[in-house]
C-alpha cells in the first residue's frame, strides 16, 4: 500500500498549481462567460476598457490586472 502513495504524493506535490486561481473583482465576474477567472477580447466584447486593462497585451484581463 506505502509503494502506491508514496509515487502518488510525489505526483501530486510535483503538479504545475493553476495558472490563476484569483478571482475577478465585482462585476468583472461576470463578463467572465466560461469561469476561467479570467476575461478575453471575445467576453469583453467591444468595451473599452479591455485594451487599457490588459496590461501585459496578452489577449485577458485578470485578477491582477484588473485590480
Amino acid at each position: 500500500m506505502k509503494t502506491v502513495l508514496i509515487p502518488a504524493l510525489v505526483l501530486l506535490l510535483t503538479l504545475p498549481a493553476p495558472a490563476q486561481t484569483e478571482a475577478l473583482p465585482g462585476r468583472l465576474s461576470l463578463l467572465d462567460r466560461d469561469g476561467d477567472n479570467r476575461i478575453s477580447q471575445e467576453e469583453a466584447g467591444d468595451r473599452p476598457f479591455f485594451r487599457i486593462a490588459d496590461r501585459n497585451s496578452d489577449g485577458f484581463v485578470t485578477a491582477g490586472e484588473a485590480a
